[in-house]
């Protein structure tokens, strides 16, 4: 809700100001441009760390250049996997106010 509301955040840890920023600047601080997330129908083929519920299956996936997200996707369909979604993964505020309140102490 509050990420929604707020156009600036500001963070504070062990009474040090961490973070003061537009809302989107902050969080682009956070965001991991080379982590997927992709749902399959059913079983994830073998190689694959997954989660599934409800019959669909989440494959939480994160390389070094976002053109390797092809050869992910590629090795899913080879395996017979049934591709549901991708999904670029991004931060919420929750996200990054956590890292900054338990990142490294700067004191």
């Amino acid at each position: 809700m509050a990420q929604e509301l707020c156009d600036r955040v500001a963070v504070m840890r062990r009474g040090r100001l961490v973070a003061d920023l537009p809302m989107r600047e902050l969080l682009a601080r956070f965001r991991e441009r080379d982590r997927y997330e992709i749902r399959v129908e059913g079983a994830a083929p073998p190689g694959f760390d997954a989660v599934t519920r409800d019959g669909v299956t989440t494959i939480d996936v994160r390389v070094d250049d976002p053109r390797e997200v092809y050869e992910v996707v590629e090795r899913l369909r080879a395996g017979g996997a049934v591709l549901e979604s991708l999904t670029q993964v991004r931060p919420d505020l929750e996200e990054a106010f956590l890292a900054l309140v338990n990142g490294p102490s700067h004191a």
